[in-house]
């Protein structure tokens, strides 16, 4: 098994999970999203992220000077990916609605009672943890200078 300096396993073929965790992403959690796919996202994903961290994958007797470089930069990028993608996929069936460059074909329309939140991703015990915070009102001089700078809202045809 080779562990890098900072305690990282490298496996030995991170270009083929990168490469599985961008196809499944484009597939399932693509610009238009529905309940269906990203549920299909999110079982594929939490799958590699367990084939990712089995005993199959991990490389075996190496030691650390011949570990190559771009396979470390690579492992680091596919954890951080397995991350990133399962709170994208979480937030996206989470999120009803749809609102700017998140379309749910399911849940077309913009629904500000209910979803002018952001949603925050934590992990506890181990776990992701979603949850969302209202956004707060903007006041005072900031939202003088906001109202001169944004673009003009523009309505979608199925609005």
């Amino acid at each position: 098994m080779s562990i890098a300096e900072d305690g990282l396993i490298v496996i030995t073929n991170p270009v083929k999970f990168r490469n599985d965790i961008q196809e499944l992403m484009k597939l399932n959690a693509g610009i238009i999203r529905e309940e269906t796919k990203l549920k299909n996202g999110l079982k594929r994903i939490l799958n590699l992220k367990k084939e990712f961290y089995s005993k199959d994958s991990i490389m075996k007797g190496f030691k650390i000077d011949d570990v190559d470089a771009a396979n470390v930069v690579l492992t680091w990028q596919v954890k951080s990916s397995l991350v990133v993608c399962e709170a994208i996929i979480r937030s996206a069936l989470m999120r009803q609605e749809s609102r700017g460059a998140h379309y749910r074909s399911d849940f077309p329309k913009l629904d500000e009672e209910k979803w002018n939140c952001n949603i925050y991703c934590s992990k506890i015990a181990g776990e992701m943890v979603l949850f969302k915070q209202n956004v707060k009102e903007i006041k005072g001089p900031l939202m003088g200078l906001l109202k001169e700078h944004v673009k003009p809202e523009h309505r979608r045809e199925f609005e």
